[in-house]
């Protein structure tokens, strides 16, 4: 289905009428569409953005869903249609390629190819590479490569010359299909620690399975937070009693935990309800501190950039905009009623975690976990915590 700009806002109808039966396009598209009858529709290729169940279940007694896989600069390269029987990440699996050659490469050496079953960086090799980027030779060297060693051998009459680096991290599924695990440039440094985004948010949506999710590393009082965001799917739920002042308005208050955007709305995870504390401590036992989220928000509607894709950059600059007042109604480790200090060690330590977090004493709970406050373990390696406060201990045994 290739919509006339004119019909842009109507696929539904133009679908009908033109009678379309394929269709390529992104599951946040489908899912507003979910209850459209197209009835001569016989495959759906989902692409773009990770792919939900949500989307799948709606539309899979209706037509043949996809996973549509391919970068720009090699066209729409594998089509694999959804099946639960295909490993433990069935939504994730594209497929073998069409009209062009998957190589696995090992992420530390791409002079090896990676193992089946291990992660490694996606080449692909085949007539459908584009030729580069327009006016653009620096970026084109980078990403367009000459054969590898290992590759030219089995080139030997000099058939392809080159092969196109994805930054896409995928494996082998033990039948020869590749799954797609996440993309290179989701790697970051956070306090230190090498984080993978895309690792965060696979536990995330492990406990949120209908929810598209997005974990993302912002700015949030002047220093780095991992904070996750989960599309909310039941717009009608119950929230907080907290307010939440708005970080993209003039300062009006907006009830029930939440904070809006023009293009997007929030609301916090709280500990005090039952299923957020059960998704944070199921996060706490699958991952190290320092890979959980210190901020989850709810989000009712994922800002969208004009391709479709999630607005990454549109979410964390609304985390950056939050002010003290919010960040103490939403981070994780604030509870609605949090417990004083009330020992003379407790009440030390809060006044050292003050001078280092830079936050109110009064803002600090005997329970609260200082990475999950901000806290950067990298000054205090090896070293032990006193500084005039009375109070020795090694780090290590801070969290």
């Amino acid at each position: 289905m290739c919509l006339h700009s004119a019909r842009m806002n109507q696929p539904a109808q133009y679908a009908r009428e033109s009678g379309a039966t394929i269709t390529l396009s992104t599951p946040t598209v489908m899912r507003a569409l979910g209850q459209e009858d197209i009835p001569t529709m016989q495959m759906i290729s989902l692409g773009g953005e990770p792919i939900t169940h949500e989307v799948v279940e709606i539309w899979k007694k209706r037509a043949q869903v996809c996973n549509g896989y391919g970068p720009a600069e090699c066209t729409i390269c594998a089509i694999h249609p959804i099946k639960e029987q295909d490993g433990v990440n069935p939504l994730a699996t594209i497929g073998r390629g069409l009209g062009s050659t998957f190589w696995v490469v090992d992420i530390a050496d791409p002079s090896r190819l990676a193992p089946v079953g291990v992660v490694g960086e996606l080449y692909i090799e085949g007539p459908i590479l584009a030729r580069g980027y327009l006016n653009d030779s620096e970026s084109t060297a980078k990403a367009f490569l000459s054969l590898p060693d290992w590759l030219r051998r089995f080139r030997p009459n000099g058939s392809g010359d080159r092969v196109y680096k994805t930054g896409d991290l995928v494996r082998y599924n033990t039948d020869g299909t590749v799954v797609f695990v996440g993309r290179r440039d989701t790697q970051t440094k956070l306090r230190g620690q090498r984080i993978e985004l895309s690792g965060v948010e696979y536990h995330l949506k492990k406990q949120l399975v209908n929810s598209a999710i997005v974990v993302e590393v912002a700015s949030l009082l002047e220093t780095n937070h991992l904070v996750g965001f989960v599309e909310n799917q039941n717009q009608s739920g119950t929230t907080g009693d907290s307010s939440v002042q708005d970080p993209l308005s003039n300062g009006e208050q907006l009830s029930s935990g939440q904070a809006h955007a023009p293009e997007f709305s929030f609301e916090a995870f709280s500990e005090s309800r039952e299923e957020d504390s059960r998704v944070l401590h199921a996060l706490s036992l699958a991952l190290p501190p320092y890979m959980v989220p210190s901020l989850i928000l709810r989000v009712t509607t994922m800002p969208k950039t004009m391709t479709g894709k999630t607005d990454r950059k549109a979410l964390r600059e609304a985390v950056s905009k939050l002010t003290l007042d919010n960040v103490s109604l939403t981070m994780q480790c604030s509870k609605n009623e949090h417990r004083l200090p009330s020992t003379g060690v407790e009440i030390k330590l809060r006044d050292l975690w003050a001078d280092i977090l830079r936050l109110p004493k009064d803002r600090i709970g005997a329970d609260d976990n200082f990475l999950a406050r901000g806290g950067d373990s990298l000054p205090l390696c090896g070293l032990s915590v006193q500084d005039g406060h009375g109070v020795s201990t090694l780090q290590s045994k801070m969290f």
